[in-house]
């Protein structure tokens, strides 16, 4: 922890030392470092906390040629494939999803590349 004083007032925030320069005598600290490492480790607490197979709810946020993004809500959201979406082959997921409709997900795998999660839709569209 470090005092933080600014216009005659006190106060105690959680910083990392970035740089130590001992010759100048300089000490370089970031507060926001500390915040977003905390932020990740949340996130990715959240992630490792859905259990491959459980089904969720969520909102379709983006289409895009590949799939779309569904928002699980708390902060996370994930990817169903466009081979996942129907039962039928499509090629393009807004002839089966819409933005802003609800839909239902079922947890496939983890993968945190790009803090991301892959989901399989449980909802199957007509194609």
């Amino acid at each position: 922890m470090s005092r933080i004083q600014r216009n005659g007032s006190e106060k105690e925030v959680e910083a990392k030392v970035i740089t130590v320069d001992p010759e100048k005598e300089k000490l370089v600290l970031s507060a926001k470092r500390v915040a977003k490492e905390a932020a990740i480790e949340e996130r990715n607490h959240k992630i490792s906390m859905i259990v491959p197979g459980t089904v969720m709810e969520g909102t379709v946020e983006s289409l895009m040629p590949y799939g779309a993004f569904i928002n699980l809500g708390n902060g996370l959201s994930g990817l169903v494939h466009i081979s996942q979406i129907c039962e039928k082959r499509i090629k393009k997921a807004v002839r089966s999803v819409k933005r802003g409709t609800e839909s239902q997900s079922k947890s496939i795998k983890h993968k945190r590349q790009q803090d991301q999660s892959f989901h399989e839709s449980t909802g199957r569209g007509d194609g």
